[in-house]
């Protein structure tokens, strides 16, 4: 008798050393899933690589890094318009996510000051004919383009092309190194 209470204790030990064992091992594999998954989730300081497709409210494509090499850069850094900053923090490796982005925090309203007229002589004097869409740099070197010519005045808009234009991006994670 005194061998079956024995024999009984011994399994029930078991047993329960058996369970230990396995909540043990579910807690450490929990653990592992957590730091595997912040391992793969995107912070500030990150460098991270995306390919992303750019377009506009009204579908219009205006940029795309796929079929090519993908953005890289270090998120927060301050490398990238805010909203797209913002909008890669906390995907994961491989998500894929649509974002869409105000004028605001993409490349900022139009800034009316930033349009400039200039004399048409001013260009013919440089040997440039002025054409409705042509790119000019001014002096200080910053780039605009021609938006209208009337008579002897040429309208350059000074503005970032994209600027007072909401913009909308399909991103998809492809890399991500830890700070």
């Amino acid at each position: 008798m005194k061998k079956i209470i024995f024999i009984a204790l011994i399994l029930v030990f078991l047993f329960g050393c058996t369970e230990q064992n396995q909540q043990a091992q579910n807690k450490t594999g929990d653990e592992n899933t957590m730091t595997n998954d912040l391992q793969n989730t995107v912070e500030n300081g990150d460098l991270i690589k995306a390919h992303y497709t750019g377009t506009l409210d009204d579908g219009t494509q205006f940029d795309s890094s796929v079929g090519g090499n993908p953005l890289e850069f270090i998120v927060g850094a301050g490398n990238m318009i805010a909203g797209f900053d913002k909008g890669v923090v906390g995907m994961k490796l491989n998500e894929e996510k649509n974002i869409h982005i105000p004028a605001s925090e993409a490349y900022g309203e139009e800034n009316p000051a930033a349009i400039v007229d200039f004399n048409k002589q001013e260009f013919i004097d440089n040997g440039m004919e002025p054409i409705i869409g042509g790119q000019v740099r001014a002096g200080n070197g910053a780039a605009g383009t021609i938006t209208a010519i009337d008579g002897n005045k040429v309208t350059v808009n000074f503005n970032h092309a994209l600027a007072g234009k909401a913009l909308n991006f399909k991103i998809k994670i492809v890399s991500i190194q830890k700070k």
